[in-house]
């Protein structure tokens, strides 16, 4: 398969390309900038802007699947902005899907385009848009998904994924913040405070098993063990060395009921083996649950 990620020197998108090289599929990535990070994967990488129609047209030629991942996300800032690169944007890949005859378009959304102010729990792709939105970011991806979603036909299969608060190795955004906040002493205590999940890593130091203490007022703490390597048996029942992560939870039983402790645990071991979930996250674990 030969693959556009638009977007693919960011933090979603360098993970679809590394997933979709490791598979073997030749991957062709628009993008703004130079990232050293491509070239290492020998990937061809076009400059271009998802609002320049005519780079996005022409990024398109010869593809079988693109991942439009390209955008503008935050809670400032223009509307015009937003909608530029957000909505007219995914319609110029749209515009390019069309002109090449490309049959195969994911488009990564987010869960806040059906964000109404009130929580969704177990929540589905029948949720409807809400009829205000709390900022720009959200509203425009919603055109843009409403977009891609209307496209779909006998001629473009398309798709929408709406990854909730992806974080995680290399994360440039989320977890640097908190990081930063925290040791320029801006992180105030009701924002660390009255937990009820903890989550202790020792592994970070090198320690291979251990045992967490709960604190009040959290019920469960997870011991994060270091990443070792150990002798496992293949599909076909030959060894081979594996990375192996150990981890324990602990909870307060008065509250939290041992086996929710054991589905949390293959959850997160289904998730850390088959890390390409995270993606999906939220469509998976609705229709597992259903």
């Amino acid at each position: 398969m030969r693959a556009l990620v638009t977007g693919g020197g960011g933090f979603l998108g360098l993970y679809i390309v590394e997933q979709l090289v490791a598979r073997g599929d030749a991957v062709q990535v628009l993008c703004r900038g130079s990232y050293p990070s491509l070239a290492e994967l020998g990937v061809e990488c076009i400059a271009g802007d998802v609002r320049d129609a005519q780079a996005v047209e022409a990024a398109c030629a010869g593809i079988d699947t693109v991942f439009h991942v390209a955008a503008v996300s935050g809670i400032w800032g223009p509307w015009e902005h937003y909608h530029g690169i957000n909505t007219l944007g995914t319609k110029n890949v749209i515009a390019g899907c069309r002109k090449h005859a490309v049959p195969r378009l994911v488009y990564t959304s987010s869960p806040s385009v059906v964000y109404d102010g009130n929580d969704h729990c177990d929540a589905d792709e029948s949720l409807p848009y809400p009829m205000k939105y709390l900022c720009h970011y959200p509203h425009s991806k919603a055109l843009a998904e409403q977009a891609v979603l209307g496209a779909n036909d006998a001629h473009l299969a398309t798709a929408a994924l709406r990854p909730h608060l992806i974080w995680g190795p290399r994360d440039n955004h989320l977890i640097p913040r908190l990081i930063e906040r925290a040791r320029s002493g801006k992180l105030r205590p009701d924002e660390y405070q009255g937990g009820t999940f903890t989550v202790s890593n020792m592994g970070m130091y090198g320690v291979e098993s251990f045992t967490a203490i709960i604190n009040p007022p959290s019920v469960s703490i997870v011991a994060v063990s270091a990443v070792a390597r150990r002798p496992d048996f293949d599909a076909a029942g030959d060894i081979v060395p594996r990375s192996v992560l150990k981890l324990t939870v602990g909870s307060d039983h008065r509250v939290v009921n041992g086996a929710e402790n054991a589905r949390y645990l293959a959850e997160v071991k289904r998730l850390l083996e088959h890390p390409l979930l995270l993606t999906v996250y939220e469509r998976y674990r609705t229709r597992k649950r259903s």
